[in-house]
C-alpha cells in the first residue's frame, strides 16, 4: 500500500454465470460471498487466466537495470522469452519514481500478492529520480509477520490460528497517514525507512529495531533459552520475551502471550507510558504448564502506539515472535 498525500483504492474481481449475474464480488476468498445464490442445474464460466498470467508476468519483462531480476537472466540474458511492458486503461503508464509530493510506501514482508521485492524496485526508481533529496520527500515502511489481507480468524481455522502467526498492518496504515499529514502541513518528518537488503528477489531486515529503523516493533522470544525446547507434562517452562521499538516510532504499550495457538492470548502486560520514553524497550519473563502432550507454537505479540496509550484504537502496530514446545508425556 502506498500513501501519496492520501491513500491507494483496492481491486475487485467479480464472478458471473452463463446469464452475466454477478455471483461473486471481492478479491480472492471475497468472491465466494455471492455463491451462496447459486443453485442446482446453474452454470457458470470460471476463467482464471488473467490471474494466473499476472503470477508470471514479472518473468517476461525484465527490467535490464536492477538485481531484483537477477534470478531471471543467466550470463545478462533473460531465461524467459520477453514481452513489452502491458499498459491498459486502467494503468496507462509505467512507474518512473518522480514525484513532487511526499510519499510513504508500506510493504509487507510475508506479502504473497504484492510481494516485498516489488517496493524496492520502486524504491530504487525513486532514488533514481531525488538522489540525495529521497530523506525529504519519501519513506519506505517494511512489516514483519504481515500479509497482503489483515489476518481473520475462520471457522476453519484450527490451532495455530491465523492471528498466532500473523498481525494486522491497519495500525500502520492509521500511523502512516497522521504521519503524512504532520509532514506535508507541518514539516515533522516521519520516522526514518527501513533498513534492510534485496538479494534474490528476497527482501531481509536486521534482527535489533536500532539497526533496522521504520515503524514496527522488533520483538524476540525464547523457550528455556533457545527457540525450540523439550518438555514433559506439567513442568514449568521458561519463556522470556523482549521488545523493543525504531527510534522515533513510539512506546510499547502492550505484550500478549498465546502458549497453544488457539489465539485467544490469556497473558497480558499493559505498559503505560511515562513520557520519559523509557518504553522504548520491555522484557518480560514468565512460565507455563502445558496439560496435554503435542508440539505447541507459543506466540508473543507486541504492540507500540505513539501516543503511549494502550486502550486506543488506533494506530497499534504489532509484532509477532514464535518458539516451539515439544511436550511429551509425563514419564
Amino acid at each position: 500500500m502506498t500513501f501519496v498525500n492520501g491513500v491507494a483504492a483496492g481491486r475487485e474481481l467479480n464472478v458471473v454465470d452463463r446469464s452475466g449475474e454477478v455471483l461473486g464480488i471481492g478479491y480472492s476468498a471475497g468472491n465466494a460471498t455471492g455463491l451462496k445464490d447459486v443453485a442446482g442445474g446453474d452454470g457458470a464460466n470460471l476463467d482464471n487466466s488473467v490471474y494466473l498470467a499476472a503470477q508470471t508476468y514479472h518473468r517476461h519483462v525484465v527490467h535490464p537495470d536492477f538485481p531484483q531480476w537477477d534470478q531471471f537472466r543467466i550470463n545478462d540474458r533473460a531465461i524467459y522469452p520477453q514481452r513489452p511492458s502491458h499498459h491498459s486503461e486502467a494503468m496507462p503508464a509505467r512507474m518512473a519514481g518522480r514525484f513532487a509530493c511526499k510519499m510513504i510506501v508500506v510493504s509487507c514482508l510475508m506479502d504473497e500478492a504484492a510481494v516485498p521485492i516489488s517496493a524496492d524496485y520502486y524504491r530504487r526508481l525513486v532514488a533514481n529520480e531525488l538522489g540525495d533529496r529521497i530523506h525529504d520527500q519519501f519513506r519506505l515502511w517494511y512489516l514483519d509477520n504481515a500479509m497482503h489481507t489483515t489476518p481473520i480468524v475462520g471457522a476453519d481455522d484450527v490451532p495455530p490460528v491465523r492471528t498466532t502467526r500473523v498481525v494486522s498492518y491497519l495500525g500502520v496504515i492509521h500511523q502512516g497517514l497522521r504521519d503524512l499529514v504532520s509532514w506535508v502541513e507541518g514539516g515533522v518528518a516521519p520516522p526514518e525507512s527501513t533498513f534492510y537488503r534485496a538479494s534474490d528477489g528476497q527482501v531481509t531486515d536486521p534482527a535489533s529495531a536500532g539497526a533496522r529503523k521504520g515503524i514496527q516493533p522488533v520483538p524476540n522470544l525464547t523457550v528455556n533459552g533457545s527457540n525450540v525446547a523439550q518438555a514433559e507434562v506439567g513442568e514449568p517452562v521458561r519463556f522470556v520475551g523482549t521488545a523493543e521499538v525504531p527510534r522515533g516510532a513510539g512506546p510499547i504499550v502492550e505484550m500478549e502471550w498465546d502458549f497453544d495457538g488457539a489465539g485467544d492470548y490469556p497473558e497480558k502486560r499493559t505498559y503505560v507510558d511515562g513520557g520519559e520514553g523509557h518504553l522504548s524497550k520491555v522484557v518480560h519473563t514468565l512460565e507455563h504448564e502445558f496439560s496435554k502432550p503435542g508440539t505447541y507454537f507459543a506466540s508473543m505479540r507486541v504492540t507500540s502506539q505513539r501516543e503511549g496509550s494502550p486502550s486506543s484504537l488506533y494506530g497499534r502496530i504489532q509484532n509477532i515472535a514464535r518458539v516451539r514446545v515439544i511436550v511429551g508425556a509425563r514419564k
